[in-house]
């Protein structure tokens, strides 16, 4: 009885009370009805551990006996689980209370299919969105480029009419994308030409790119040039918001995350360029050319390759593996994605067995470079001690 009373009398309060009925209601009430049975499980268990202890006397005695044990213990969670409340109820603002002055909220929208992005949209409500860029990724969930396309125009169609979406002249799948979300929504394109900044920028020897916008010269901490093309996305959006000199500064003091490319030292010296966050073939082919931007006696590529290309697997590794052979002197493959493939393409400039690759790796001098590209297996990193 007491799990019916309990969860009435407190769906009669929220129904008194207007309250929505929503999951955290409906969690508040899973939770009520759990301390209730939790309660009478322990009661009863204390009932029949009685039984046996008082044989001569009635069960209501018996019943009374050990719900005066257990009162103590129900006493000290229930309160205990009181104190935790109240003391979210009035200090929770306060918690809270740094985050009131906020302007802006970054969120990163990603779907395994159609219709994702736009039920996520419903939930949080865009009202600038940013398109980076476009590469056949997920074709084994999605099937086809264009149901990718279709997929990410649903950030672009959730914007009000007037709203801008910003993106780059690198990709005609993004242009695409724009057009298709821009139709429904009414929203204002913003195209950076990409390709005339691009001529504007410098990768140093040790994969830090530096550029020229808006007459103002950028030394990052990025590593790999690519990383222009979202550095003036950056910029622009920014720009509402912060004056240039402020955006400048932000720009320089970044420092990269694990989410980014970075560069480590092998115990010997050896350069690794870490490119192990993802892949994807955009993204594997600018990791080859900052391979090429940096000086080194000998380059080493190491991949396992990429996953979930559907039907197109083996032609895009064939294509990514042919420059892989031009812009390193061996390519260490630790997958199995298009493995028949990867040894056709490489061939002698391929390492394939556990023991050559380790052989490889642990002898890399001071002077050498490895791009990792792709998510390693343990043992690579191992063997590197990074």
């Amino acid at each position: 009885m007491a799990l019916f009373r309990d969860g009435i009398i407190t769906i009669g309060i929220f129904s008194l009370l207007s309250f929505e009925l929503n999951l955290s209601i409906m969690a508040a009430l899973l939770t009520i009805v759990g301390y209730s049975m939790n309660d009478n499980v322990v009661i009863y268990d204390r009932i029949r551990e009685n039984l046996s202890k008082y044989n001569r006397i009635k069960i209501e005695e018996v019943a009374n006996i050990s719900i005066n044990e257990t009162l103590s213990r129900t006493i000290m969670t229930s309160g205990t689980t009181l104190v935790a409340l109240v003391s979210v109820f009035f200090l929770g603002a306060q918690i809270l209370k740094g985050f009131s002055k906020q302007k802006i909220a970054i969120l990163e929208y990603a779907a395994y299919g159609p219709k994702e992005i736009e039920k996520l949209a419903s939930y949080f409500k865009p009202s600038r969105a940013v398109v980076t860029g476009f590469t056949p990724q997920h074709l084994g969930l999605f099937g086809s480029a264009d149901r990718i396309i279709e997929a990410k125009s649903e950030l672009v169609a959730a914007l009000a009419e007037g709203d801008p979406v910003y993106y780059t002249d690198s990709y005609h799948e993004v242009a695409e994308i724009v057009s298709r979300g821009v139709r429904k929504s009414k929203a204002v394109p913003v195209c950076s030409q990409w390709r005339t900044l691009s001529q504007k920028s410098t990768v140093s020897n040790q994969g830090t790119v530096s550029f020229t916008y808006q007459g103002r010269t950028i030394h990052s901490q990025l590593i790999g040039g690519h990383y222009v093309e979202n550095c003036v996305l950056v910029w622009q959006v920014a720009q509402e918001f912060l004056s240039d000199a402020e955006i400048q500064a932000g720009l320089e003091s970044f420092v990269p995350t694990e989410q980014f490319i970075t560069k480590k030292r092998t115990h010997s010296g050896a350069l690794v360029i870490d490119d192990g966050g993802s892949s994807n073939p955009a993204g594997f082919e600018q990791a080859l050319t900052l391979l090429t931007a940096i000086p080194g006696k000998r380059k080493v590529l190491v991949t396992p390759g990429i996953v979930d290309l559907g039907e197109q697997s083996d032609a895009i590794h064939a294509r990514l593996l042919e420059k892989a052979k031009v812009a390193a002197d061996s390519v260490v493959y630790v997958g199995d994605s298009s493995l028949v493939i990867a040894k056709e393409v490489l061939g002698s400039d391929g390492i394939f067995t556990m023991d050559e690759a380790r052989a490889v790796l642990s002898g890399l001098t001071k002077d050498e470079v490895v791009l990792l590209e792709g998510k390693m297996p343990g043992w690579v990193l191992e063997v590197l001690g990074i």
